[in-house]
């Protein structure tokens, strides 16, 4: 076997100052790359804790059991329409969990000590959304019991959600109310069909 020395000690290829400068720069932008990655993707909680406080914070973080009701459901209505959905399992409970927490979520502004239900009938749901506009979120912890029961009055119509004990409101962004309402209206949707066909 013929050993090339010649090809891995090539007389032309020399480290320069030039080309450890290159490098130095070239790793200190992937620091920098990955530094500002992770940061951005890091949950914001400063002023929903504010807002919400300890408890809820942990409902959202902890929280073992979530569930959506129906607000709207008409007595007449009760027995064919599926009031609560359980989303403990369900797919995208993660983000759902990450959208309440994450401060960017909200337009601060728009903050109130006003009840949600004075924001029911500012903005009209869409057609084939009328029967999701009210919904209450509840987060429970019956095994471990690290906080009380938080629970949400949402308006899918409009964005605007606020505790149940109606003391106080804020509207999600308008680049997250959207995303919020398609969640919603596709598992309550999803399951309310389910129900349909097991009756």
């Amino acid at each position: 076997m013929v050993n090339h020395d010649d090809k891995y000690n090539d007389p032309r290829a020399s480290i320069t100052g030039r080309g450890i400068l290159i490098g130095v720069v070239v790793v200190a932008l992937a620091i920098l790359g990955a530094y500002f990655s992770i940061t951005q993707r890091k949950t914001r909680l400063d002023e929903t804790r504010s807002f919400w406080g300890d408890d809820v914070i942990t409902a959202l973080q902890l929280g073992e059991r979530v569930e959506v009701e129906r607000l709207d459901v008409k007595p007449e209505e009760s027995e064919d329409t599926l009031r609560t959905v359980e989303l403990t399992a369900m797919p995208g409970l993660g983000l759902l969990r990450h959208l309440l927490l994450e401060s960017r979520s909200y337009d601060w502004t728009t903050s109130s000590s006003e009840p949600i239900e004075s924001q029911w009938t500012s903005s009209p749901a869409t057609e084939g959304e009328a029967s999701l506009q009210p919904i209450r979120l509840r987060f429970t912890d019956p095994t471990a019991k690290r906080f009380e029961p938080v629970e949400f009055d949402i308006n899918l119509a409009n964005g605007w959600i606020g505790d149940s004990a109606q003391t106080k409101s804020v509207r999600l962004n308008e680049h997250h109310e959207p995303k919020l309402r398609n969640f919603f209206n596709t598992v309550i949707n999803s399951e309310q069909k389910r129900y349909d066909f097991r009756e």
